[in-house]
């Protein structure tokens, strides 16, 4: 009937609390930039008494699909990132290296695998930038890895 098409919302509107709202409704802005691949990631499982932490209790292929999406639009947000200020700059990149062991990979300059991971991430930006990569995009795959690797994903992303 005309009456009831005359009280349909307008296309692009909601009904909210059995009125119009006074303009369209907007959809809410993404908490985090990660979240449809976060989703894919299964809640990780501990041991109890453990010092270490442990991997996650489904490491398949969609897991590590969903990690390295993570970490991909991680390192987009953190490395030389234009406008807003960047965390780490490839123009200094010892130094956010440095960082990814120790902050992203949880590895301290005590631990014993500091010295061996902080030596793979140098070899990897070096033979990425060797391949033809910028030297952003090289930091960048660099801080994959290290996202990606076991002790980042076992302490959670």
């Amino acid at each position: 009937t005309s009456n009831e098409a005359s009280n349909a919302p307008a296309a692009g509107r909601a009904r909210c609390a059995g009125r119009l709202p006074d303009r369209p409704l907007r959809r809410p802005r993404r908490a985090c930039f990660c979240s449809p691949a976060s989703l894919s990631v299964p809640s990780a499982s501990y041991s109890r008494g453990a010092e270490s932490p442990v991997v996650s209790r489904d490491p398949n292929l969609f897991f590590r699909a969903a990690v390295e999406n993570i970490c991909l639009a991680t390192a987009a947000e953190v490395i030389d990132k234009v406008p807003a200020p960047s965390k780490y700059s490839s123009a200094n990149a010892s130094m956010a290296i440095d960082d990814f062991v120790q902050t992203v990979m949880a590895l301290p300059p005590s631990h014993p695998r500091y010295a061996a991971a902080k030596q793979i991430l140098e070899e990897h930006n070096t033979q990425a930038k060797a391949m033809g990569a910028t030297a952003a995009d090289a930091l960048k795959s660099t801080f994959v890895v290290a996202c990606s690797s076991p002790t980042s994903v076992s302490s959670g992303l």
